[in-house]
């Protein structure tokens, strides 16, 4: 029987090459990295689960986002791990339901932004391939401490 990779070092290579970048942990704390490294499991909880397992996984990885840095880099780790757990397909549907909203430049239309990885002119900001837009995580709102609001660029 072969040895298997542990998740974790399997996560820590997946996202260094889907982030396209070596150093994308070098932001992470210790709280951040344990964080990460619970936030994988709860992937695993909502890819095995029945629908309460889910809801927990759900509510788990909301928690668990919001006890790590509140800095975009360390967000994108988070983000780019949902589809080396689960599949490419989740990415979007997971990261909407923790309280993430994606909306375009224009305001008109909501772009999944599927497609975004850390922008290269901006500090901070993301960029999506899709449609262009840049964004930025901003604070918490105080109406809903869960929701993560996003300022385009």
């Amino acid at each position: 029987m072969s040895k298997e990779k542990p998740l974790l070092k399997q996560m820590v290579d997946f996202v260094k090459f889907h982030l396209a970048d070596k150093h994308c942990f070098a932001p992470f704390a210790g709280q951040d990295y344990s964080a990460w490294s619970a936030f994988l499991y709860a992937l695993d909880l909502f890819g095995r689960g029945d629908a309460h397992g889910q809801e927990m996984a759900i509510a788990a990885m909301r928690a668990l986002i919001d006890a790590a840095q509140q800095k975009s880099e360390v967000q994108a780790v988070f983000k780019k791990a949902i589809p080396g757990v689960l599949d490419w397909g989740f990415e979007h549907q997971i990261w909407a339901r923790v309280s993430m909203t994606w909306p375009c430049d224009d305001g008109e239309r909501v772009c999944p932004h599927i497609h975004s990885k850390p922008s290269k002119k901006h500090a901070n900001y993301f960029r999506c391939k899709d449609c262009g837009a840049e964004w930025s995580l901003a604070e918490p709102n105080e109406q809903d401490p869960m929701a993560i609001e996003v300022s385009a660029r």
